[in-house]
This record gives C-alpha cells, sequence and structure tokens, in this order.
C-alpha cells in the first residue's frame, strides 16, 4: 500500500498544488463546490456539480465525479435539515452516501475518494442531525485514517493543505467522538509542524481549552480558500 502511494506521490501532489500546469478534474469543481459548501453560493456549487455530472455522463463509473456528486447530495440534505425536512433530506442524504461509497468501490486505492469522503463529512458534521452525526464521524474518521497510514513515509514533505487536512481530520474526527487523548495526539503535532498556519492556531486554542470545543468548532478546512488554493 505505501509503495504504491509513493509510486502515485507526484500525481497526488500535483492535484493540490496551487500552480498546477493542467487543470485536473478536482481544480475544475471544487472552487465552486466548496463556493457553496463554505459560503452558500448555491450558484457556483451547482456549476460545480454539473460539471460532475457532465463526466458521469461520459463515464458513470468517474470515481472522482462519484464523490463529488454524492458529496454535493450530503451538502443539500443538511439544507433540508435545516428546514426540518427530514424525510426529504433523508433521501438525498443516503443516496449521497450511496454514491460516496460506490466512489469508494470503484477506486478503493484513490487517495482523492478517500480525502473527498472524509473531508465533505468532516466539515458538514456540525450540519448533521445529531442522530447521523456519530456515524458520519466515523466514516470521515476510518477515511483519514487510511489516508494517514499511506502518507505517514512521506507526511513531512507533503504541502502544507495536504499535512494539514490529514491531520485536522484526525483531530477533529477523534475529539468529536470522545476520544480525547487521541485527538491530543494529532493536535500536537499540528502545534509542532504546521507553525504559523490556520490550522496550528485552532490546534492550540483546542489544546488549551479542550471544554471549549462544540460541535461546531472546526479545525479541517484551514486552507481550503487560501488565495489561488482551489483556483482552476
Amino acid at each position: 500500500m505505501r509503495g504504491k502511494f509513493l509510486q502515485l506521490l507526484p500525481a497526488v501532489l500535483a492535484l493540490c498544488q496551487a500552480q498546477a500546469p493542467k487543470p485536473t478534474f478536482y481544480t475544475m469543481v471544487r472552487e465552486d463546490t466548496f463556493a457553496g459548501y463554505m459560503g452558500g453560493d448555491m450558484e457556483r456549487f451547482e456549476r460545480g456539480v454539473k460539471y460532475a455530472e457532465q463526466v458521469l455522463a461520459g463515464n458513470p463509473r468517474n470515481a472522482d465525479a462519484l464523490v463529488w456528486k454524492g458529496g454535493g447530495q450530503v451538502f443539500l440534505a443538511t439544507r433540508l435539515y435545516a428546514q426540518d425536512l427530514n424525510a426529504k433530506a433523508d433521501i438525498l442524504y443516503e443516496g449521497g452516501l450511496a454514491l460516496m461509497e460506490q466512489a469508494l468501490a470503484n477506486e478503493p486505492g484513490s487517495a482523492g475518494v478517500r480525502a473527498s469522503y472524509g473531508g465533505v463529512l468532516a466539515f458538514l458534521a456540525p450540519r448533521i442531525p445529531e442522530g447521523r452525526r456519530k456515524a458520519a464521524l466515523e466514516k470521515a474518521r476510518s477515511m483519514y485514517e487510511w489516508l494517514y497510514k499511506v502518507q505517514e513515509p512521506v507526511l513531512d514533505r507533503l504541502p502544507v493543505h495536504l499535512r494539514g487536512e490529514t491531520l485536522a481530520g484526525l483531530a477533529e474526527t477523534n475529539q468529536k467522538l470522545g476520544n480525547l487523548e487521541q485527538a491530543r495526539v494529532y493536535l500536537k503535532r499540528i502545534s509542532a509542524s504546521l507553525p504559523d498556519t490556520p490550522y496550528a492556531e485552532t490546534a492550540e486554542r483546542w489544546l488549551a481549552h479542550p471544554e471549549s470545543v462544540g460541535a461546531d468548532q472546526q479545525i479541517v478546512c484551514g486552507t481550503c480558500h487560501d488565495a489561488g488554493r482551489l483556483r482552476r
């Protein structure tokens, strides 16, 4: 597994570098999609989803498009949950999870699919109903654990965003699942290895005041909207 990841590392790095020479599927959808997730810009969100659907029209098994379309459905479900339209939300939510599971089944060795699956559930967890939140956090944690296992030999050489999101995902999911000692391990590593970043700032606050970390407090997506980070 680690050997395979090391072979794929150049592609993984290119996927998330701000100066990627050619647009990838991710650079084509994530800025628009995250504009919906993070800022509520539904026009841009729908543009991102439309691109994923176009890719799926040409290849229904495309794992990248499946995981992003599934994540989009989970996001739409959270908007319905906020309106107490729970029956409709449940259908969208379960459908979104099914799409992400299909993406994982199609490409179980894809770091991009794992990061997207874990990231959307971790980021949207505060908006997911309490009865579903624990399962969502556990699934997200399993995605981050896989990423950490394959990235660990080269983690300190990865870009800040990749390192930060893997460690932040592990810290946040463990913190919110009540595994406080395990969360502290990752928070300390964030503080030590990612100084002068949003990840470290939040990690140090959580370490100093763990009792203040509520369900809506987050450390994931610490650099998702840095200048140029998600541009096409």
